[in-house]
């Protein structure tokens, strides 16, 4: 591609991204990018690969591994620092090691991941090389904290792969799921062979503990074909709907008996019976025995009404539509992976982003339950020289996706590198994105690695001039844009196109509560 085409790309590509029409979305509460771990204003350690979940009930825990010394107070190892907000994400508290142990440890802890049941119970989880004063070897394994004071205090270090003392294989990449009724399920992909029954290739295990963590079922293998595929199984993720059905996702280069090929594609499996058995691995990406390009990194999330969406980036260029770089894709299923749509990229940027350097990458999706969808993701949009945060909304359970905009609000201007954003929601409104950055703020915290976000709020389209509350102020807004000739499209309430009569009704209709 000439400079030529890449410059005309790339605007058209910023055209796109910085459309005024967001449908669903109130841009102004999106604010600057704020350091969420307190010590980013003189810290020079590393912080890095955030998490954030809530209880839904004000209460949020982020963490993410660190090098970062907390004042000398700990070693400058990879460590799990953590901070909590009681207050919607208003504020935080000061960040601290999530074990007691962070001064004496030498082993890298990385990767963390969080849930909790709701009811003050959280479990931390992550892997490490630790080898706790030499008991269990400097193979990778799996480790977990157990709050049972909403986050106050943790329990020490302790692996949670049973078989950490006699085990070889490197387990990567923990998760941890609850239904929030008493079962939790922690899963990996690991190397390990158990006793050369499974080869080399990289399978998914996974712990079922029904007693919050006090003890865990023995590794089992999550993979039914584990014992005889030969490909690399990654990047495991899964989710439950509260109700019984658990799924779990990750991307593969195994070929199903020649049934795929050996390109990255993303399979699934599911659960009825709270993980003691599962069904057999099946692709989600509908044409994965029929191309040849990576899908990777697949993420699912399900409104807990029988709706289940599945994000993942791909190098699928939709039959020379999209060109040769990395994109977002969806698809959805209605009847717990039964079958699954067509997939359809979710950028709609993507056919404008063409070069390798604008890829989308690393997206996560999360759900109100409510009938918003947000997918947030990282890409070169701008100016192809460092990542920004981009995040998309269905209010159609994924039917339609508004334009793609920055979520870190200096993306045009700022040269620093945003990525790995995570984002968690509350069921009430409020949705918070959580990233990695090198920018320094304009010079605020320096240009080590540290973790930024923001507070997203879906709008009522009611709420015609943003303030917050539908009220009189509302009413006038439509009537004057009806008398003015219905110019001003923030006041099509209903979206049919027109301002009129009808716009005036459904906001009188909010302010009354009918």
């Amino acid at each position: 591609m000439t400079k030529s085409s890449r410059i005309i790309s790339r605007s058209l590509l910023l055209i796109a991204t910085l459309a005024l029409a967001q449908p669903g979305f109130a841009q102004a509460p999106l604010g600057p990018p704020m350091p969420l771990n307190d010590t980013a204003f003189g810290d020079s350690g590393g912080d890095q690969r955030p998490f954030i979940a809530t209880d839904g009930a004000d209460r949020w825990i982020a963490l993410w591994y660190s090098t970062e010394d907390v004042g000398g107070s700990i070693g400058t190892d990879f460590d799990i620092l953590y901070s909590i907000s009681a207050d919607d994400g208003d504020s935080w508290s000061s960040a601290a090691p999530i074990h007691s142990t962070a001064m004496s440890d030498s082993g890298r802890d990385l990767l963390p991941r969080v849930a909790t049941d709701g009811n003050g119970v959280w479990i931390a989880v992550w892997y490490s090389d630790e080898n706790l004063g030499n008991a269990i070897g400097t193979d990778h394994d799996v480790f977990y904290s157990v709050s049972t004071d909403d986050g106050d205090t943790w329990s020490g270090y302790v692996a949670l792969n049973t078989n950490a003392d006699v085990d070889s294989g490197d387990d990567i990449n923990v998760v941890i799921t609850t239904d929030g009724e008493g079962t939790w399920i922690a899963a990996w992909h690991s190397r390990e062979e158990f006793s050369n029954t499974l080869g080399p290739d990289a399978d998914i295990l996974y712990a079922v503990s029904t007693n919050n963590g006090t003890s865990w079922t023995d590794p089992a293998i999550l993979n039914t074909n584990a014992a005889t595929d030969m490909g690399d199984d990654f990047a495991i993720q899964i989710v439950t709907d509260g109700a019984g059905n658990w799924m779990a996702g990750w991307f593969s280069t195994e070929d199903l008996n020649g049934e795929l090929g050996t390109d990255q594609d993303n399979l699934f499996a599911t659960s009825t019976n709270n993980g003691t058995t599962w069904s057999d691995p099946a692709p989600i990406n509908s044409n994965a025995a029929g191309e040849n390009a990576n899908d990777f990194q697949v993420r699912i999330a399900t409104d807990g009404q029988g709706t289940w969406m599945a994000v993942w980036p791909s190098f699928n260029d939709n039959g020379g539509l999209l060109g040769q770089d990395s994109d977002i894709f969806y698809s959805i299923s209605e009847d717990f992976g039964a079958n699954w749509s067509e997939l359809a990229y979710l950028n709609s940027t993507a056919p404008f982003d063409i070069t390798f350097e604008s890829g989308d990458g690393s997206p996560q999706i999360a759900t109100d339950k409510a009938g918003n969808w947000i997918c947030v993701w990282e890409a070169r949009a701008f100016d192809g020289d460092d990542d920004d945060i981009f995040m998309s909304l269905s209010e159609d359970k994924g039917a339609t996706w508004s334009d793609p905009f920055p979520v870190n609000t200096t993306g045009s201007s700022d040269s620093g590198h945003d990525y790995y954003a995570e984002i968690a929601t509350d069921g009430d409104g409020t949705w918070i994105v959580i990233w990695n950055s090198d920018d320094d703020l304009e010079g605020t915290i320096g240009t080590d690695t540290d973790v930024l976000f923001t507070k997203v709020r879906p709008s009522d389209p009611t709420d015609v001039n943003g303030d917050g509350t539908v009220n009189s102020q509302d009413i006038q807004s439509v009537i004057n844009a009806v008398l003015a000739g219905g110019a001003d499209t923030s006041a099509d309430v209903n979206g049919d196109g027109s301002v009129n009569s009808q716009d005036i009704q459904l906001v009188i209709n909010q302010v009354l509560g009918v």
